[in-house]
């Protein structure tokens, strides 16, 4: 039995070729996979914050129903404090902060009223 030496090299280069072949494939394979999880885990966060949204905007409609049956002074009430809370936080508008302020921010001297957190009038 003989064997060809020529023969045996060009079989084991078709070889070496459908080996690398084969690895350039998987290893595609694998990045395509990669990208496919982390489109996944990608859409699966969007969702979670869709859901996240939905949520709070849930909780935001039942706070404003719950607030549209109140009496109409309490109403008024309500909408007032939250625009005072929110110039004094810096929230509003600055027309509205620059008014709003605690007497203990006017004044130079501590007065009693001072740790009742009472808002001056401009």
């Amino acid at each position: 039995m003989k064997f060809d030496l020529e023969q045996a090299a060009v079989e084991a280069r078709q070889c070496a070729d459908l080996l690398s072949q084969a690895q350039y494939h998987v290893a595609n394979a694998r990045k395509i996979d990669e990208q496919e999880r982390e489109q996944r885990r990608r859409q699966e966060e969007e969702r979670e914050a869709l859901r996240q949204k939905h949520l709070q905007e849930q909780v935001n409609t039942e706070t404003q129903r719950q607030l549209h049956w109140l009496p109409v002074r309490q109403r008024i009430d309500f909408k007032v404090m939250v625009l005072v809370y929110k110039s004094l936080h810096r929230l509003a508008p600055p027309y509205l902060s620059d008014d709003c302020q605690l007497v203990t921010d006017v004044g130079r001297r501590h007065l009693r009223s001072a740790d009742v957190h009472t808002c001056t009038v401009p």
